[in-house]
């Protein structure tokens, strides 16, 4: 926690919020906890959404460092190619889209999405946001402004020493369906 954006933070739990004992559901396998995203609803109620390998979600408490009734969930995604990690959730129309990455046929991964009318699910896979073009797109978000609509993600190139942050403009289709881009970079020789 901190004052200021830029910190300086401290750790207010002296432990990570989510360890090696926390169970979700019945599901007796657990994987990496790794890349969690807060999605805040419109009412006030915050979720925090993770997962390596399998999706997991609870409901925060106010104070952002607690779940409130211990309870974590499962997030399932039905028809989905294999989610991989880094979820994202935001709303829409009363619809609820979870990004996520999977690893791609040809071992670069790519960028899909799944919908659902809850926020816990279960949710349908509907496609793929950015596919991949042989970059490698891994862990994004989402966000509008000005009434354009953007996925900020990495992508990972097989020769470069770095990751690096790109941002897409993306398109909806009038029944809610998200229009496949393909990286900006692909078109430009690389």
């Amino acid at each position: 926690m901190g004052d200021s954006p830029v910190g300086p933070f401290t750790d207010p739990l002296g432990k990570p919020l989510v360890g090696k004992d926390n169970k979700a559901d019945d599901y007796d396998g657990w994987f990496y906890n790794i890349d969690p995203a807060v999605f805040n609803e419109n009412d006030g109620r915050s979720y925090l959404f993770w997962g390596n390998g399998v999706c997991f979600m609870a409901e925060l408490n106010d104070d952002m460092i607690s779940f409130k009734s211990g309870k974590i969930h499962h997030v399932q995604i039905h028809g989905h190619k294999g989610y991989r990690e880094g979820p994202f959730v935001w709303k829409r129309n009363a619809v609820y889209y979870l990004l996520y990455s999977r690893m791609g046929s040809d071992g670069y991964d790519v960028l899909d999405y799944a919908t659902s009318a809850q926020v816990n699910g279960a949710y349908r896979f509907k496609g793929t946001i950015i596919g991949h073009g042989k970059i490698g797109n891994e862990h994004g978000s989402v966000f509008e402004y000005n009434g354009q609509w953007d996925v900020a993600y990495h992508d990972l190139f097989p020769t470069d020493k770095f990751r690096k942050t790109c941002l897409e403009i993306f398109h909806y289709r009038d029944n809610g369906d998200i229009v496949t881009v393909l990286p900006t970079r692909e078109g430009v020789g690389w």
